[in-house]
């Protein structure tokens, strides 16, 4: 198709200045000695203007194809999933479809910090596609954003939960074993996360509304919580997490007290979904499709 347009767009204007060459010179009473003293213009240049039309051509054919490429931008989350290595691996692009004159896809992947961040940037047209906890997912749609939700990656297990410190370590934490332990203690999670949603179904159901001191904390302040480096953030009991902020906790004297596999068993299931921006699903049904295919394995 554009190939063709290029085509009408070059040759339109010669063939338009060779049929006002004609008329011109079928009006003159000596047209038989002015054709032989002159060349029409399509004869005389034709060859030049195939040439010139054929690089023309071909390289209009290599400027569309360098710009034929729909950049995505995908978020994710530092969680062990098969889909990070698809990510890394370049997996997720798509070659374009030239036999049906389509794009070609790459993917470029982007770290988000939170369920609530990753939906502000789908908002904004700052990402494409993104994984999403179920709750920031509930949340968004709630509130209109026009997102839709493409694939349920998987439930929450032993990724994710509430992790406490242990008995030995030098803050007054001893005693953390059961959930009503948690009385007059600190815990951290980022709000509006899978994480604080288990927290607060953990204690409403054991009757602690009130009782426990739930602050909000992004996953790198809940490291630096832990840890005691940051003067400006409290000291914390605990924390509702997930990924290499859980691994932190597990690795720097915090062990688990429940794990949110065990919430789906209670009635408060958790679960991962890719939620994609509804206008750029609609405009690119055979991506989606690719996508969902490479999700799945």
């Amino acid at each position: 198709e554009h190939r063709t347009l290029l085509l009408l767009y070059y040759l339109y204007p010669l063939l338009f200045t060779n049929l006002r060459y004609y008329r011109k010179h079928r009006s003159s009473n000596n047209m038989k000695s002015r054709h032989r003293k002159s060349t029409p213009l399509l004869a005389s240049s034709l060859p030049t203007h195939l040439a010139v039309f054929l690089l023309l051509w071909a390289g209009g054919a290599m400027a569309l194809g360098a710009e034929d490429v729909v950049h995505v931008r995908f978020g994710y989350f530092a969680t062990a999933e098969p889909f990070i290595a698809a990510c890394g691996r370049g997996w997720l692009d798509l070659a374009p479809n030239v036999e049906e004159d389509l794009p070609a896809y790459e993917v470029e992947c982007f770290p988000q910090s939170s369920g609530s961040v990753a939906v502000s940037r789908l908002d904004n047209a700052d990402l494409d596609i993104s994984a999403l906890g179920s709750t920031p997912w509930a949340e968004a749609v709630a509130r209109g954003v026009d997102l839709k939700e493409i694939y349920i990656r998987r439930y929450a297990g032993s990724l994710s939960g509430i992790y406490v410190r242990e008995d030995t370590c030098k803050v007054e934490c001893q005693g953390i074993h059961s959930p009503r332990d948690l009385i007059n203690r600190t815990i951290a999670t980022p709000f509006g996360s899978n994480s604080h949603y288990q927290l607060q179904f953990l204690i409403k159901e054991f009757g602690l509304i009130g009782m426990v001191d739930v602050i909000d904390l992004s996953p790198t302040d809940i490291i630096e919580a832990w840890n005691g480096e940051n003067p400006d953030l409290p000291s914390i009991d605990g924390a509702a997490c997930w990924g290499t902020t859980r691994e932190y906790l597990l690795e720097n004297e915090g062990r688990e007290l429940i794990q949110a596999g065990v919430f789906t068993n209670w009635g408060a299931p958790a679960y991962s979904v890719t939620a994609v921006r509804r206008i750029f699903a609609d405009e690119h049904p055979l991506f989606m499709e690719h996508l969902v295919g490479i999700l799945s394995r």
